[in-house]
């Protein structure tokens, strides 16, 4: 028998290293083996198969749990579930989660969630995972054991792990270093059997949480921290007020100007801290069970819609009865205010500024631009004009701007439609402010698309100016009644006026107001077609477009703060729209709409502020709405009152003064047009003045002419939006004061007269009341004078 020899057998030969040739076999094939596919089995009901719920659950919540360590065992919580029958026969599956109370990262979420079921069969949706081939974890023990454990591969990996790399071969190519992957296996995890919607319950837990973020929302992200402050020396800096104050007459170039006197400082009231006015708040609401508005906001001197927000989160706004339109405490805010009155708190008296240096007083009107300066919007005029541009160029974008248009307005329906909670239920002020502001993600949206179709592209600026110009000459943009003199006014007292707009064209702006001298707040197009927002707000780029409330609101706070005008004195802001909102309530605002059933009435109105018209407003009304310029100019006086002498109309008209001695005398025309003429929110006026006329109940005018007051000249009006100062050397109040005096003086000695009869007292008195009555009718130019009869009328009944 032959001798055979044995060949051991191997998967294959290891090839030579210097061999050119590739390996017929590649390590990883080896171990391929993917084996069966995995199917579910419909009839297998244990195990997560058919256990697993998807439920989606709140950001917060996930950020929390996102924290947990991956593979951890951790109890997070509780479920329950149970059946409910309805009336039809039907079982209704209900579930609710309770949360771990004793997580650390459960502290700051409500504990009680309801699942509310959204598919009741979700039988189609399974949840897949993948595991590591058999083949490749045989070739490590260790990894195999810890795979069998489940531990995860990657803890078996050493910290400081090195790769040995070979020795470098300039004739080999170089090729990175790359760690192999393990080949998967797809495996079922679970199939799915409900989707559930986490929602918190409506309790008080919730509710104080919800408070807390919300507070937490609105503190300011950025703070200035003073690390150290150095004292001041006497030396003086170079272009300081100092230096131009010691030296700037150093070199006398001109004659010496008379040194003027330095203004007074404004007393202007500093901002308080929420915790402050908090408790300012409560100081109140243990006082009186019911406060108005404008009486809190005399109180504390706060920007309303800072004192409305902090005044939600204790008290609520009655709507209906009595105290309609007033603010009490919640009902587990009332334990806290026992024994308060329970009436409404009266209105304060105004403290007397008499005293006071009378100055005129800035106003800086700042006005929305479509809809409010111009009679309706002006973006599709300004689309008209781009079009027009391409259209000469052989390009015709009409298709394309009406897709935008539908877009837009497709995207606004759903926005609407999906926000919760809806209009109706959205009665504070931060649930409005959260949906306005929600909109500017659709607004960008739509910025994109003007982009991305090229309607402005190649346009300069210019271009857009001429068109805007062209456009309000043709009568495509006209401009709301009274805007011209509310500019000639500006012009003569110097008012800086200023425009704040969503528009996307600021040149185009400038056109159209080219008559007039306007600071523009806007966004500009640029040549290549693309919309960047204004300088105002930084660097001009997309990041500084206005779109929303909010973004006119940064605009309108920088503006203010570049002109150096306080936002609650000075700024007087008019709007048309519910992106004017946060605007109007941060100045003195003025809604311009020819209904008051418009948008931004009818939210202002659910929100529970009075709007009055501007011919009906009241004192301490913040927000009026008028239709046209001229009616808010009127009422307001914010244009500087020319007075005008009505000689012609006293020469037709007696005078006749009643003469009422009780302690301080007082004086009352019988013909109103001969009073003075003390307007009310609107100047400083001498009270005795013949000129001008008498529009409506003047508080002050009545404290004088009833005794409570002196005869001073001028006196401040504490709600004036600008001030007049007359000459106080009046030589009408001097006739005056001369009378009064002669008149004490026949008082003193009716009093002093022990001799003589009562009848000769009165005759005495009466001739020096007809001739000092004779003296002031002829230097008042009046046709008549008191006759004896009347003067001895009055000394019979003194």
């Amino acid at each position: 028998m032959a001798d055979s020899t044995y060949i051991k057998q191997e998967p294959y030969i290891k090839p030579d290293p210097d061999a050119v040739s590739a390996s017929p076999l590649d390590e990883d094939d080896l171990y391929e083996d993917a084996g069966d596919l995995e199917f579910f089995d419909p009839n297998s009901e244990q195990g997560a198969f058919g256990q697993a719920y998807l439920a989606r659950v709140p950001k917060d919540l996930w950020d929390a749990w996102d924290s947990l360590p991956d593979d951890a065992e951790i109890e997070i919580g509780t479920m329950r579930q149970w059946d409910v029958v309805r009336p039809d026969g039907a079982v209704e599956h209900r579930f609710k989660m309770l949360l771990n109370s004793n997580r650390p990262e459960h502290q700051l979420m409500p504990k009680e969630y309801d699942l509310e079921m959204g598919k009741e069969l979700a039988r189609s949706t399974f949840v897949f995972s993948e595991e590591d081939l058999p083949g490749f974890k045989a070739k490590s023990k260790a990894r195999n054991d810890a795979a069998n454990a489940g531990i995860p591969a990657r803890f078996l990996r050493p910290k400081n792990e090195k790769v040995e790399k070979k020795p470098f071969e300039k004739r080999g190519r170089w090729q990175p270093y790359y760690r192999k992957a393990i080949p998967k296996k797809t495996k079922i995890a679970a199939r799915i059997q409900y989707e559930l919607a986490c929602k918190p319950v409506d309790n008080a837990e919730s509710q104080a949480i919800l408070q807390r973020k919300q507070s937490e929302a609105l503190k300011p992200k950025h703070t200035l921290q003073i690390m150290g402050q150095r004292a001041a020396n006497n030396v003086i800096q170079h272009g300081s007020a100092a230096a131009v104050e010691k030296f700037g007459s150093f070199i006398k170039t001109t004659a010496p100007m008379k040194a003027t006197k330095p203004k007074k400082a404004e007393n202007r009231s500093a901002r308080m801290s929420e915790e402050q006015l908090l408790d300012g708040l409560m100081e109140a609401f243990r006082k009186y069970e019911y406060w108005k508005m404008s009486i809190l906001k005399a109180r504390f001197d706060q920007p309303e819609a800072f004192l409305r927000q902090t005044l939600e989160k204790i008290a609520v706004l009655n709507r209906s009865g009595i105290h309609a339109n007033e603010w009490s405490l919640q009902e587990h805010m009332k334990s806290m205010a026992s024994g308060a009155t329970n009436e409404t708190a009266p209105e304060e008296a105004a403290a007397d500024d008499d005293d006071d240096e009378m100055v005129m007083e800035d106003v800086v009107p700042v006005l929305d631009f479509d809809g409010t300066i111009t009679t309706k919007d002006t973006i599709g005029t300004i689309a008209e004009v781009g079009l027009h541009f391409q259209r000469q160029r052989g390009l015709d974008l009409s298709t394309a701007w009406r897709q935008i248009l539908e877009d837009y307005n497709r995207d606004h329906v759903d926005h609407v439609s999906a926000y919760h909670p809806a209009a109706d239920g959205r009665l504070v002020l931060s649930e409005e402010l959260s949906y306005l502001r929600g909109l500017r993600e659709v607004e960008l949206r739509s910025v994109r698309r003007v982009e991305r179709s090229g309607i402005f592209k190649d346009i300069s600026r210019g271009e857009l100016m001429k068109a805007g110009d062209a456009s309000r000459q043709e009568g495509r943009v006209k401009l709301r009644d009274g805007f011209a003199k509310l500019m000639d006014t500006a012009k003569q007292n110097n008012w800086p006026v200023s425009v704040v707009s969503i528009n996307w064209s600021r040149s185009f702006i400038k056109g159209v107001l080219s008559a007039y001298e306007i600071d523009v707040v806007a966004n500009d197009i640029e040549t290549d077609g693309s919309i960047s927002g204004p300088e105002v707000l930084g660097p001009s780029g997309r990041e500084t477009i206005l779109t929303t409330c909010d973004d006119k609101l940064r605009a309108l706070r920088a503006l203010a703060a570049r002109q150096g005008v306080d936002n609650a004195k000075g700024l007087v802001y008019f709007g048309d729209s519910t992106s004017d909102l946060e605007c109007l309530l941060e100045a003195r605002g003025v809604v311009v709409t020819s209904t008051p059933e418009s948008s931004l009435m009818t939210t202002l109105t659910r929100l529970g502020y009075d709007v009055p018209r501007a011919q009906d407003c009241r004192e301490g009304d913040k927000i009026v709405w008028t239709s046209a310029f001229h009616d808010v100019l009127q009422r307001y006086d914010i244009v500087q009152y020319h007075l005008l002498a009505i000689e012609d109309h006293l020469e037709n008209t007696p005078l006749f003064l009643n003469f009422m001695l009780f302690g301080t005398a007082a004086f009352r025309g019988v013909r109103e047009t001969a009073i003075m003429c003390y307007y009310r929110l609107a100047i400083y006026e001498c009270k005795h003045t013949i000129y001008g006329r008498k529009m409506a109940y003047c508080k002050v005018q009545q404290d004088f002419l009833s005794g409570k007051r002196g005869l001073e000249c001028t006196t401040k009006n504490v709600h004036s939006l600008q001030t007049l100062r007359l000459d106080s050397d009046c030589e009408k109040c001097r006739k005056l004061d001369e009378l009064q005096l002669r008149t004490k003086q026949a008082l003193k000695e009716l009093r002093e007269g022990r001799e003589g009869s009562r009848d000769t007292a009165g005759s005495s008195m009466q001739d020096s009341l007809i001739d000092c009555s004779d003296d002031v009718t002829s230097d008042l130019g009046s046709s008549g004078a008191p006759t004896s009869d009347d003067t001895a009328d009055i000394s019979h009944d003194v």
